[in-house]
């Protein structure tokens, strides 16, 4: 092999008046070079370890992230080594393996992607009971794959479901009152304190939210049961929320301090029977869960209504009734494109063989005319690179046979050479 770049070349041969075609078992490689990175990104603050899989890494010197040495490396053997990322600005750059034999080329293996870490812009509510159990909103950037949440130095969080930008977790508990930071952790890094994260727990007292009933207590997996929630201590502040689970209710109304209603948002418990817990929750605190905040999804969309009634029960006998007609509204066909007509009256009409086009196109097809075994049609461009083509009277004529002929016309007049003849014939000179 002569000298070369890193990477993958083909061998050709060549011989008068040909050279070989390029194929998948004329590769040839040149060392050190990479192959895949089993972890494509990371954080701006480094230190996440990738293996990195290859050729001809012995005689490892070193390993860059862009124009940074990584922290550190380990060699496995010619074909592995494990590298951790140094500190790097949010962006795409190229790994490369320097070794004694040279150094890999970029390539679509060697992408390694630095991401921004997770950052929290507010809190809702921003403060809740000391025992814990207050569902929290947190919003923010970069929270997708948050791995844990910190209220402070040492209570973690229960994850409950996140996106991108928000975040709902289940407030932990604590021993004491006061203002926290909250944390969140991720692959790409911790988010840094400030003055948005900040949440204070603070002392109970008899003003936490209680539901003493919910009506109607079941209602469809698709959402928009309208339900009425009895209980105490709903005023509070302004960031009272219902929760149905972990899913906000929608379009919430305290009516009072012993009335809220709301509308159940889509439903994520669809089976029968299986009941959830609604909760209010506000900054002094969330309902303690019990059997009369339950309610249920049905599958589909139904009518709730409780069919419960305690006393004498009456059968009314009516007469009379009403119908319901309905009818459809007037229906309209949609204009249409007149057919277009063209007049053959004096046209030679054939069936042609559309062989002799498409190999003008540059379309070659195998001898049944139905599979193409090459063409020159560009997928890039979404061209031919031939659009004009010329047929000669020699090529129309060797590519028809009488049977291909459908029609040939009316007939006008007589050939010019016997009308010629006839007239000649009769001495008639007008023709």
């Amino acid at each position: 092999a002569p000298p070369g770049n890193s990477g993958i070349v083909n061998i050709k041969v060549k011989i008068p008046n040909s050279i070989s075609t390029p194929s998948y078992s004329n590769l040839f490689i040149y060392y050190p070079y990479i192959t895949n990175i089993d972890i494509s990104n990371g954080s701006i603050n480094g230190g996440t370890q990738i293996l990195i899989t290859g050729i001809g890494f012995t005689g490892i010197a070193d390993v860059f992230f862009g124009q940074n040495a990584a922290i550190d490396f380990y060699f496995v053997d010619d074909t592995k080594i494990i590298a951790t990322s140094p500190p790097n600005t949010s962006g795409t750059i190229d790994i490369t393996i320097i070794t004694t034999s040279g150094e890999t080329s970029p390539n679509n293996n060697t992408k390694f992607t630095y991401k921004n870490g997770p950052f929290i812009t507010s809190v809702l509510p921003n403060s809740g009971s000391i025992n814990g159990g207050v569902i929290i909103t947190i919003n923010g950037t970069g929270l997708l794959n948050t791995t844990n949440v910190s209220f402070g130095t040492n209570l973690q969080a229960v994850i409950l479901d996140n996106s991108d930008t928000i975040l709902n977790v289940l407030s932990p508990s604590s021993d004491l009152s006061g203002i926290v930071d909250i944390q969140i952790i991720t692959p790409y890094g911790t988010s840094s304190i400030n003055y948005n994260d900040q949440f204070e727990y603070i002392e109970p007292n008899l003003f936490i939210p209680s539901i003493s009933s919910v009506y109607p207590n079941r209602g469809s997996s698709l959402g928009g049961t309208f339900v009425s929630i009895s209980g105490e201590n709903f005023i509070f502040d302004n960031f009272t929320n219902v929760y149905f689970g972990i899913n906000l209710a929608t379009n919430v109304n305290i009516v009072s301090n012993n009335l809220i209603t709301c509308y159940s948002p889509r439903g994520t418990q669809i089976i029968s029977g299986n009941p959830l817990h609604i909760t209010v929750s506000n900054s002094n605190g969330t309902s303690i869960q019990n059997t009369n905040d339950e309610f249920t999804y049905e599958i589909g969309n139904i009518i709730v209504s409780d069919t419960s009634y305690n006393g004498k029960l009456y059968a009314i006998y009516a007469a009379g009734g009403f119908k319901i007609e309905q009818g459809f509204p007037s229906i309209y066909l949609a204009p249409q494109t007149p057919i277009t007509e063209y007049d053959v009256t004096n046209a030679l009409q054939v069936s042609y063989d559309v062989r002799l086009l498409n190999y003008k196109l540059g379309i070659i097809k195998d001898a049944s005319n139905q599979y193409i075994i090459d063409s020159s049609f560009n997928l890039r461009t979404n061209r031919f690179p031939i659009d004009s083509i010329t047929i000669t009277s020699t090529e129309f004529v060797n590519n028809m046979s009488i049977n291909q002929v459908l029609s040939v016309g009316t007939y006008s007049t007589l050939y010019s050479s016997f009308s010629n003849y006839v007239n000649a014939y009769f001495s008639y000179a007008g023709g």
